[in-house]
């Protein structure tokens, strides 16, 4: 049984879908499932209307990067791209016990402990599914530097965007590339979560 029922237009963006959750978390009537592949994806509850549609091409990740930085260079392995580079954490036991070398905790950690941050916004392993990622919030220096590291599996961080709102002080969002991307084009329309993600 397919997961997925909506007009072609809306199926199509889909086929590039990450499963960020941010048209979960701005449009009524679509929820998050699993499809038989264990990929989380939308499912809406009826034909996507023009103005929700509309809304998606232009903060979806699955309509399509807008970049001024030219063409990317073909890299057959892990897909084209603009720059890469390599990087570590030079706290020595960060690098070991987080995930890729520990460079995004060290920065959300230090960004905490500056007061640039007041929350760090982040994926980690679920409390009751092993297998499953959950967002989780973590607002002081401990919680942060021994954030679990992230589960490489399907993650949705921008499914209940509206409550970052509410959160008091500022907020660094750790995420994936797409999540990013999906994050700051919705910004440009929401100026007061805007002045609130001080990272990601």
């Amino acid at each position: 049984m397919p997961c997925i029922i909506m007009n072609s237009e809306w199926n199509s963006i889909l086929k590039m879908c990450i499963g960020c959750g941010l048209c979960k978390g701005l449009i009524n009537g679509i929820k998050l499932c699993y499809n038989d592949k264990g990929h989380i994806y939308p499912r809406y509850s009826s034909e996507m209307n023009h103005y929700d549609l509309h809304l998606l091409k232009n903060i979806c990740p699955g309509c399509g990067f807008n970049s001024n930085a030219g063409e990317a260079p073909v890299e057959n392995v892990w897909g084209n791209y603009y720059s890469k580079f390599i990087g570590c954490s030079n706290d020595k036991e960060l690098r070991q016990i987080a995930s890729s070398g520990g460079v995004l905790r060290t920065i959300a950690w230090h960004a905490f402990k500056e007061g640039l941050v007041q929350h760090v916004i982040h994926i980690a392993q679920s409390a009751c599914n092993p297998l499953i990622n959950e967002v989780q919030i973590s607002e002081n220096v401990d919680a942060i530097r021994n954030m679990p590291a992230a589960l490489y599996s399907p993650s949705s961080i921008l499914s209940n965007i509206k409550s970052y709102e509410r959160l008091k002080g500022n907020i660094c969002v750790i995420c994936r590339p797409c999540d990013a991307y999906a994050l700051r084009q919705y910004l440009k329309s929401n100026k007061v979560l805007e002045k609130k993600c001080a990272l990601i």
